[in-house]
């Protein structure tokens, strides 16, 4: 197969670059399979976090050509239940079948300043190539007229191989893992070596370890928040915090393990937390199979284990047992420790209660070993100790570290923003961290505003009085307005006189708006009346003559409308407060704007 290099800009506008290419490039209807390469920060390795529908043999492919591979059905499940997009994402829409690839470690430079060459990390660049090459040199070779149907549920295991099976087995496997654990358990009452009310104790023990270390998490970071006075107090140093919450996981476990330990012994505490793996492996397998590998593949390990231990010479040995119940948790471990890691470096601690329930996951496999044996009665007070003075410990050094650093430092836009009809001029510091630095709230003489000083709601924000602006306003010109067959269809440009970098056209949406098109191209939009407001229609670097726009209207009643200029960066006066910013700050995402709003009534 030949090999298309394809290379887009103006993703981040609305993914043009691949809109345009799928629309009019010819070579778009050759494309048998796409290989895109992404990045949500500047370091780490390359993550197969997304592939198309029917993706068993997209993942056969991989599993056979990667040779360091990094890949789990989870991130396809979460990705294709998330409203963002790529230009995979336009791909697929085409039926054109495709692959997604990223590193993501340090993300708080994505979108922003430091995320450039000087911050790029060679390992990163040099394993996303890697990984493209094999699989381009795979798919290269591979008949892609037909691919088959169906998807995979898969896995890597430590970057060495991958670990996969077709769908379809994800129910039939859960319901062996099962049978095998609830034999094990059978067997194991009927010979005495454990009684029903200890095993019920053991559900109660893993239920009670899984709630309580995630409404511990919840408290802990809401105490930590408010003695910090900022939404991430581990932005800048997020180690102690890690810390923090991976002893305080081990603290819960092992606190609840001794609770129940004499109700439930080491056999209802295994076995309380076996089945509670084969009840969510089986109910996972039915209704999210692709996240099921993270249930089956420790059960599995576990059952497996188990059965070997105790229908072999090897049930005489109380450590062939306590071996095999290690094998599943060394095997939780390896799925659900790697998994809280990635977490926290794509998401950050913001999404705590599901890293704490990926951490408690594995500790809970953990139960049985913390209690009291004869050979050891002190073992289980000693880790609890030190699960203790390791919480403290890094607890202290999370609340008293620097929130933010000219490493890491907060992500923050100022805007200047301009309200023609109203006569209003601000500054606007848009804080994505919740606070604002001392020396900026200085500099401009920034006042806290819950509601935002824009039409539109932002959240809650800072705001300071602004001089205006000597330019002139955008326009909405009407070219003509006319009725076919119960619409009402007006004509009109839209223009930014200053030459601004784009212009938004926003339609309220009580306006009965039926169809809209901007440079003869129709735009999709949905009817549907959610939280917002408004409708948002935009023209990224507007011709300097402006954007043709045709509004189709169900009615005849008037239809309030706005039009939005913005331009990047900041306009005079602002010098002053990009220095208050600097250094433990920096623009993202749009980064710093200028921006003239004008009301109009079509």
């Amino acid at each position: 197969n030949p090999v298309f290099l394809l290379f887009t800009d103006a993703e981040e506008a609305g993914l043009l670059g691949a809109e345009a290419f799928t629309a009019e490039h010819p070579w778009a209807r050759q494309v048998g399979v796409t290989v895109n390469l992404e990045a949500r920060g500047t370091s780490g390795p390359s993550l197969l976090f997304e592939t198309s529908e029917n993706n068993a043999w997209l993942i056969k492919a991989y599993a056979k050509a990667v040779s360091r591979p990094l890949a789990s059905s989870l991130f396809f499940q979460i990705y294709r239940n998330m409203p963002n997009s790529t230009d995979l994402s336009v791909f697929k829409r085409n039926n054109i079948p495709g692959l997604n690839l990223a590193f993501v470690d340090h993300s708080v430079y994505y979108h922003t300043p430091l995320d450039d060459l000087n911050h790029l990390d060679p390992g990163s660049l040099q394993h996303q190539g890697d990984t493209a090459l094999a699989l381009v040199r795979k798919l290269a070779d591979m008949d892609l007229r037909q691919p088959a149907h169906g998807n995979a549920v898969y896995s890597d295991l430590l970057g060495l191989t991958v670990l996969w099976w077709p769908e379809p087995w994800t129910v039939p496997l859960a319901m062996v893992i099962s049978l095998l654990l609830l034999a094990v358990t059978v067997s194991l009452v009927r010979a005495g070596q454990v009684s029903i009310r200890s095993i019920g104790w053991g559900l109660l023990a893993w239920f009670a370890g899984i709630l309580i270390s995630v409404l511990f998490s919840i408290g802990f970071m809401w105490v930590a928040r408010k003695l910090t006075g900022t939404q991430s107090p581990w932005y800048a140093y997020p180690l102690p915090m890690r810390l923090a919450l991976w002893s305080g996981a081990l603290l819960v476990g092992e606190g609840i393990a001794i609770l129940f330990s004499r109700r439930a012994q080491f056999w209802g505490l295994g076995l309380g937390a076996w089945l509670w793996w084969a009840i969510l492996s089986t109910a996972s397998a039915f209704m999210l199979p692709a996240v099921s590998v993270y249930f089956l593949a420790p059960a599995g390990i576990a059952a497996l284990g188990l059965i070997i231990v105790r229908f072999t010479g090897l049930r005489y040995k109380a450590s062939a047992a306590q071996a095999a119940c290690i094998a599943g948790a060394l095997t939780a471990g390896l799925f659900w420790m790697q998994l809280a890691l990635l977490l926290e470096r794509v998401m950050g601690f913001g999404i705590f209660p599901v890293i704490m329930s990926a951490l408690a996951l594995t500790v809970s496999t953990l139960m049985p070993f913390f209690i009291n044996t004869s050979r050891s009665k002190r073992w289980p007070l000693r880790v609890l100790a030190a699960a203790a003075a390791v919480m403290l410990v890094s607890t202290v050094a999370a609340l008293t570290a620097p929130h933010y650093s000219e490493k890491r430092p907060r992500p923050l836009n100022i805007i200047h923003f301009e309200d023609r009809d109203a006569g209003t001029a601000h500054w606007v510091a848009v804080s994505f961290s919740g606070d604002l630095p001392d020396a900026l709230r200085r500099a401009g003489r920034f006042i806290d505003k819950s509601e935002g000083v824009f039409p539109w709601s932002i959240g809650p924000c800072f705001v300071a009085k602004a001089e205006a602006l000597a330019v002139p306003a955008p326009e909405l010109v009407r070219i003509s307005e006319e009725s076919v067959n119960g619409e009402r269809i007006v004509k009109t440009r839209l223009r930014s006189p200053r030459e601004g970098n784009g212009i938004t056209l926003i339609v309220s949406k009580k306006a009965s708006l039926k169809a809209i098109n901007m440079e003869g191209k129709p735009i999709s939009f949905s009817s549907n009346t959610d939280r917002e407001k408004y409708w948002y229609f935009g023209c990224v670097n507007p011709p300097r003559d402006g954007c043709n726009v045709e509004i189709h209207l169900g009615d005849n009643n008037p239809v309030e409308v706005m039009i939005l200029d913005e331009s990047f960066g900041l306009s005079a006066g602002g010098e002053t407060l990009i220095q208050a910013r600097a250094p433990l700050a920096v623009p993202c995402r749009d980064g710093d704007k200028t921006m003239i709003l004008r009301h109009d009534k079509l």
